[in-house]
């Protein structure tokens, strides 16, 4: 069974959504080289500012961009998991995410089974 973990990031304050959205694709390029073939299939999405006078961000999607990571099993998320906490990769990615992420108000959530409904 597949295994999904979303991650919502949030910029740092003062930094511009443009100058995050490159930093982000930065940011997910180094943990894809770090992970090496262990990295998961990934859907990226930084945001992009809402129109001036039409569609204002809605409050409740107060993040800046979201990742959703898909591992084809338990097995390969543990597998990915230890390789982006040993001392050395953990080190660098935290020391690339300093650069421009808000970690305090990171989110995590992890998707077991998914039930889709349709018509």
């Amino acid at each position: 069974m597949t295994v999904k973990v979303l991650i919502y990031a949030y910029r740092k304050p003062g930094l511009s959504i443009e100058e995050f959205k490159k930093r982000y694709e930065t940011h997910a390029a180094l943990v894809k080289q770090l992970a090496g073939a262990d990295f998961p299939f990934v859907t990226n999405a930084p945001t992009s500012p809402a129109p001036p006078s039409r569609l204002p961000r809605m409050k409740h999607f107060d993040f800046d961009a979201y990742a959703e990571l898909t591992f084809v099993d338990q097995a390969a998320l543990g597998t990915f998991t230890a390789k982006v906490q040993s001392p050395e990769i953990a080190r660098r990615i935290e020391e690339d995410e300093e650069e421009f992420l808000d970690r305090g108000r990171l989110g995590i959530a992890m998707l077991g089974e998914v039930c889709e409904t349709t018509n």
